[in-house]
């Protein structure tokens, strides 16, 4: 029998009340409950813990509760509900699982604990590792639940097969990936320029592969932690920016009016698809075959993809005969570029605060599943309004358009905060969502019309180098903001980045005009 990547467990654990004198406090759901009657226990009889590492124990193979930690171990005599989950997260993740998600039901008429659910879930969440919905209901006076003899606590949970256990060391490969990612693309890019496409991507991207195909041997392997940096940061220095090449590649084929801005809303309004169904997509096969099933399908596009793209040589932009006399300084000192990488570092923090809101905004009102569904209306209103902008011809200078995008983008992050529900930021987050494609969009216009043909992927990848350093700021900014004050914290984070990004548009406004009013139209041939 094959042994899956994921496990489920159920466990339902009882308490009766303890005397009405008796000094303990009620502990449930890893809080504590003044002014209730404690229940009685070898522990601290905390049902909705108990239950939780009931479930992860028979789930994971590791033992059931009386067990692990009866009445014949002293030592976990007085033990507080947060000591035994904990320790049942740990004996998990040495045996190689993770929580994926858990559901706990408590029965009982008292505590009352509609009012302080999201904080249990938040707790239980955050000691468990992963996240955990808390409900109460009573038992309608029936049983010894309903007659006020006790409580009872079900629990259901999902154990997700992790082959180190420890999402600490994944963020850490993934972090020297995009850094390593970061740094080395618009070197890169340079390259291309002066060498093509071919020559500089098709070596980097057979490296790249390699690299990759080498990071899930040492997972399957379980190779030492160390180990998997290598092969993730020559994968990072060897990507380059895909997303540059193609859109360089826009301007050797397209010469009329409108064209380029209808090919670069397309592409937007492709990436908007892709980041509604890549997660999803890797979410169903991870976990159906193996965790590695992601990145795995990656090396396979990127492989073909690739090797399919560079083939093409007809739309390949020709390359700049080297001038040893010209300056060699980087496109990014150009003052149109910078404004442009600015405000995309401004607009990136707004999409990583956003990514850790979502998520920390649904927790609290006990929905944590519609996170990724708030994300994936952000796509919908992006990719709805790619297809709108590119089917047009806007008669107005694309840094105009530009302009309005950003305020109309910083107005929708404002908007965050103020909503209070489920359906009010649904609404928030499509509509602001419908700002960001064309936004990027007349980005990458502008780049193409600034920036020299023999600089332009150069420039190009800046864009998106800028974009992954605002994200990842945000990211770490909203994080904290989050832990002081809650959800509020990371909307409001991104309500400053949004305007954050207008003042950085502001303040380069001139040097944006004159470097899209003098740029040149060169004339490209058609494929």
């Amino acid at each position: 029998m094959t042994d899956l990547p994921f496990r489920i467990g159920q466990a339902v654990d009882v308490h009766a009340f303890a005397a009405p004198d008796s000094p303990r406090p009620l502990m449930v759901a890893c809080l504590e409950w003044p002014g209730e009657r404690p229940l009685e226990g070898h522990s601290d009889a905390d049902v909705a813990a108990h239950a939780l590492c009931d479930a992860m124990l028979l789930a994971t193979g590791l033992g059931e509760l009386g067990t692990v930690f009866g009445v014949d171990r002293p030592e976990w005599a007085g033990a507080s509900g947060r000591a035994l989950l904990e320790e049942v997260r740990r004996m998990a993740a040495e045996a190689g699982w993770v929580l994926g998600n858990a559901t706990v039901q408590v029965v009982g008429n008292r505590p009352r604990m509609a009012a302080r659910l999201p904080e249990a879930c938040s707790v239980m969440s955050e000691i468990a590792g992963g996240t955990v919905t808390v409900s109460a209901t009573t038992s309608d006076h029936l049983g010894f639940t309903g007659r006020g003899e006790g409580v009872a606590a079900l629990a259901s949970v999902l154990m997700v097969r992790a082959e180190y256990g420890n999402y600490t060391l994944a963020g850490a490969v993934s972090a020297v990936n995009i850094i390593v990612m970061a740094v080395c693309a618009p070197i890169l890019a340079r390259r291309v320029d002066r060498y093509g496409q071919l020559r500089v991507m098709g070596p980097a991207w057979v490296i790249s592969v390699l690299s990759m195909s080498a990071l899930v041997a040492a997972v399957f392997m379980h190779a030492p932690e160390w180990l998997l940096f290598i092969p993730a940061a020559l994968a990072g220095a060897t990507w380059g920016a895909p997303g540059a090449l193609v859109r360089s590649r826009w301007t050797t084929i397209l010469n009329k009016p409108g064209q380029l801005t209808t090919a670069y809303a397309l592409e937007s309004a492709v990436d908007e698809f892709v980041y509604i169904v890549g997660p999803v997509l890797s979410t169903v096969l991870g976990t159906a075959l193996h965790p590695a099933t992601g990145l795995a399908i990656s090396i396979l596009s990127l492989a073909v993809g690739g090797a399919l793209f560079l083939s093409r040589r007809s739309s390949e932009p020709a390359t700049i005969p080297y001038d040893p006399h010209a300056p060699r300084e980087s496109v990014i000192r150009k003052p149109v570029v910078l404004v442009m990488a600015a405000t995309y570092i401004g607009m990136g923090m707004t999409f990583g605060a956003m990514e850790v809101s979502m998520v920390s905004f649904t927790e609290e009102l006990g929905a944590p599943a519609l996170g990724g569904i708030l994300l994936a209306l952000f796509s919908i209103g992006s990719l709805t309004a790619a297809l709108f902008y590119g089917a047009r011809t806007w008669r107005r200078p694309t840094w105009q358009l530009f302009a309005i995008g950003v305020i109309a983008m910083a107005i929708g992050m404002s908007l965050f905060p103020i909503a209070f529900n489920i359906w009010t930021m649904a609404a928030v987050i499509l509509v602001t969502g419908l700002t960001c494609a064309p936004t990027m969009t007349n980005v990458n216009v502008i780049i193409q019309q600034s920036v020299s043909p023999a600089k332009l992927t150069e420039g190009l990848t800046w864009m998106s180098t800028s974009i992954n350093l605002g994200t990842s700021l945000g990211t770490a900014i909203a994080g904290p903001a989050i832990d002081s004050i809650g959800a509020r914290g990371g909307l409001f984070t991104m309500a400053g980045a949004g305007w954050a990004m207008v003042v950085l548009m502001l303040i380069g406004l001139p040097a944006l005009r004159r470097g899209t009013a003098a740029a040149p139209k060169p004339t490209l041939p058609l494929d």
